[in-house]
């Protein structure tokens, strides 16, 4: 059972509080069959995308996986905390059960790569946060439903549009909110960072950089759940993971284990795990996915000495792209997504935090991202690419099951819906828990679950 919807961010708050748990993972992209695809997955497709600034599209996601389930109100928030209105569910407009398309009208994703991250403001639950790969950073004041960008207007915010990458520190109670961003290709590579909620931006160079062509281009950077200065980012393309101690201003190189090289070609994911036990107030156990179609399948590697040493402890690998994984708060368990494991494709879940893995849900049904909310735990699927006009380039495979994390069922998406979530971020309104999701070329979703 999760423990609180509030896990990181208990200290008392004004005004709101904020997101579930959702541990913070940065990869590879899966192109179409080959890393090739992934190395310039920014630039624009040279077939046709669909465009998704039409009617948006709804689905039901089916009550199969409702069994067992509880009271979605968050169980430990404080008794202050005040909820802004969510002006969709007062005019039955995205009725909960239903994925609704809430991709900016004015947005035309054809020929991009779309949204590559979404985030929720960690002290103010109704404030959402997305950016994408030719629209820049996009703000929600209303839980995802309708967007205001982009934002990116003061120092640097031109130099970002074309990046997909962003994070907000989950235990940071900060006003305005600070973003970190890191960026692939386009006119800014590399590790920016806003104090000002997404309007000006500085970069702050990586050093040591990866050698040759990819030196400062980098995935979505992990941010500590005990200390929003310690961050970890892995490198595209390339056998390296940097960390910073002071929020993005110098870095180090992180020790890997001669068994994690992939010998170039794809892109870790790595994770913080929170333990419940900081040391010295950081988390010193990190989770690190090797990434497929690789010279060399590395599995899963997982330190307790903020990688001073490193053991394998799973097979399973992502695909390329930001891997995410969820954690039901500090009481060991954590699930991770992903594929091509001796284990089968799909969820996998721990109760010893990472130490151990057991595969659950589908056997043979390839997942990329774990999220959930105080009554479901949901897994999904996608890869890196523009959306072509006529087919889905990936099934979104949604799999759902209630907290005990044994019981998985198929679930149902629309669609519209052509392909899965990069990344999920879930807020909650006071009443519902709310999941939004950066689906690249198919846009921004937003569902709202059901009480009962």
């Amino acid at each position: 059972m999760i423990r609180s919807w509030l896990r990181f961010n208990l200290a008392p708050l004004a005004v709101a509080a904020g997101p579930l748990s959702l541990l913070l993972g940065c990869g590879g992209a899966r192109g179409a069959g080959s890393d090739a695809a992934d190395a310039g997955h920014h630039e624009p497709s040279g077939g046709d995308a669909a465009r998704l600034d039409g009617p948006q599209g709804t689905g039901d996601v089916g009550a199969s996986a409702e069994a067992g389930s509880k009271d979605a109100a968050p169980e430990d928030a404080p008794g202050d905390v005040q909820f802004a209105a969510d002006p969709c569910i007062a005019a039955d407009t995205c009725p909960p059960g239903t994925w609704i398309n809430v991709t900016p009208p004015s947005i035309n994703l054809a020929n991009t790569y779309g949204f590559g991250s979404v985030d929720v403001d960690p002290a103010r639950p109704q404030d959402v946060y997305t950016l994408g790969a030719g629209v820049g950073v996009w703000k929600s004041t209303d839980y995802g439903f309708t967007w205001n960008g982009p934002i990116n207007t003061g120092m640097n915010g031109s130099l970002l549009n074309d990046c997909s990458y962003l994070r907000l520190p989950l235990n940071s109670t900060a006003t305005p909110p600070t973003l970190y961003m890191s960026c692939i290709g386009g006119d800014g590579p590399g590790f920016w960072r806003s104090t000002n909620g997404g309007v000006d931006w500085t970069n702050y160079n990586v050093d040591p950089a990866a050698p040759g062509a990819y030196g400062q281009q980098f995935y979505a950077p992990a941010v500590d759940p005990y200390n929003v200065n310690h961050l970890l980012m892995a490198v595209h393309l390339s056998d390296m993971i940097v960390e910073s101690m002071d929020g993005g201003q110098t870095w180090t190189a992180i020790n890997l284990d001669p068994g994690m090289l992939m010998g170039g070609g794809g892109v870790y994911s790595i994770s913080f795990v929170d333990t419940g036990t900081p040391v010295m107030g950081r988390s010193s156990t990190w989770l690190c996915i090797g990434s497929e179609y690789v010279a060399k399948a590395v599995g899963t590697w997982r330190t307790t000495n903020a990688g001073a040493s490193w053991t394998q402890v799973e097979t399973n690998l992502h695909p390329p792209g930001a891997s995410q994984i969820y954690q039901q708060g500090a009481n060991g368990d954590v699930y991770m997504a992903g594929n091509e494991s001796t284990n089968g494709d799909g969820i996998f879940r721990s109760t010893d935090d990472g130490a151990t893995w057991t595969h659950v849900g589908e056997t043979d049904t390839q997942e990329k991202v774990a999220f959930g909310t105080s009554r479901h735990l949901y897994a999904m699927y996608t890869g890196v690419a523009a959306l072509p006009s006529t087919t889905p380039v990936y099934s979104p495979n949604m799999q759902i099951s209630d907290t005990t994390g044994l019981a998985w069922t198929a679930g149902t998406t629309p669609a519209a819906m052509a392909q899965g979530p990069t990344w999920a971020a879930v807020t909650h309104d006071g009443t519902y828990n709310v999941i939004v999701t950066a689906n690249y070329g198919a846009g921004l979703w937003r569902y709202v679950e059901p009480t009962n």
